[in-house]
């Protein structure tokens, strides 16, 4: 009987089919709340800075973003740094700005064009003069 099941090409198909299954689907639908770490060196002059891009897969504009910074070294204390999402193909903001609070978490809904494409975590100083500073923490494209 063993023989015979090895030969079936039926068994063969579907065994693969189910193993293809069991590793392509999770992968494509397993969007969840994660924490992508990021290390910036914020610029003077309000110049931005950027991470690596990240695929949002979702169609849907109310599944939220995040972002946290953790680590500043921006001088006074209660330091603020602004935040939102770019989109890769046409370098447009891809969400409403943030102005981050270290040690706070921020959720926030995308615009559409951030769905469905690459986008990076941007930073600025939140005010217009010459400091330089590092800020750290995570963020995620989508949460859910």
């Amino acid at each position: 009987m063993f023989k015979k099941l090895k030969k079936s090409k039926g068994l063969q198909i579907a065994l693969a089919a189910g193993i293809l299954g069991a590793i392509i689907i999770p992968s494509s639908v397993s969007a969840s709340d994660k924490e992508y770490g990021y290390y910036f060196t914020i610029k003077t002059l309000q110049k931005n800075s950027y991470s690596s891009y990240r695929w949002r897969g979702t169609d849907d504009t109310s599944n939220p973003w995040k972002v946290a910074m953790t680590y500043s070294n921006e001088p006074g204390g209660n330091t603020i740094t602004r935040f939102w999402m770019t989109e890769s193909t046409t370098k447009s903001r891809a969400t409403g700005v943030v102005d981050v609070l270290e040690g706070r978490e921020y959720y926030r809904t995308a615009y559409k064009l951030a769905n469905k494409h690459d986008v990076c975590l941007t930073a600025e100083n939140n005010n217009f003069n010459t400091n330089t500073y590092v800020a750290q923490g995570y963020w995620d494209e989508e949460t859910r």
